[in-house]
């Protein structure tokens, strides 16, 4: 995958490449070797973002197109980790980052396949265990766990991005 993106940047012209790391890395036990080693690959600048900084990099990236309203929630529900942000006019009101992403929350509840219904139980009890309560008027959700969801509920049988953004899921 990587060299993949090595190869697309190198044939859009990129003259500097900023590889941003997040939860997994964050987590993981070789995480700064790994982004010294895409460095050293590369040649590609490395950041690990902390989990703040990756809830507020959501933020700017939501409101590069579109102003927000009052108590709006935005939700990353990653494969580490989920971030959650209030905001609005006036920018961020709350941030946090919550270990509860979807692979980690499989890998830790759900044993089956499919999952039984206490396991699914018990991982939804874990994660309203970490959510706190937080006072929104709507909310928007980004990235891949996000958008799956919204290619399902809008039947698709391949991704749409067109189609995908800004999909309403009631």
């Amino acid at each position: 995958v990587l060299d993949g993106y090595a190869a697309e940047a190198a044939a859009l012209g990129a003259e500097r490449v900023l590889a941003l790391a997040t939860s997994a890395v964050r987590d993981a036990r070789n995480g700064p070797g790994f982004l010294h080693g895409l460095g050293e690959r590369y040649g590609w600048a490395t950041r690990l973002l902390g989990g703040e900084e990756e809830a507020e990099t959501t933020f700017r990236g939501v409101t590069s197109d579109r102003s927000l309203a009052a108590g709006t929630l935005l939700v990353d529900i990653g494969g580490g980790s989920t971030e959650l942000l209030v905001g609005g006019p006036e920018g961020v009101s709350f941030a946090a980052s919550l270990q509860a992403g979807c692979v980690r929350l499989t890998e830790r509840f759900l044993a089956s396949d499919p999952p039984t219904a206490g396991e699914l139980e018990a991982a939804a009890a874990h994660v309203r265990s970490l959510f706190p309560a937080l006072a929104v008027q709507s909310a928007i959700g980004v990235a891949v766990t996000v958008t799956t969801v919204a290619a399902i509920d809008l039947g698709l049988d391949a991704y749409d991005p067109v189609r995908i953004h800004g999909h309403r899921i009631s």
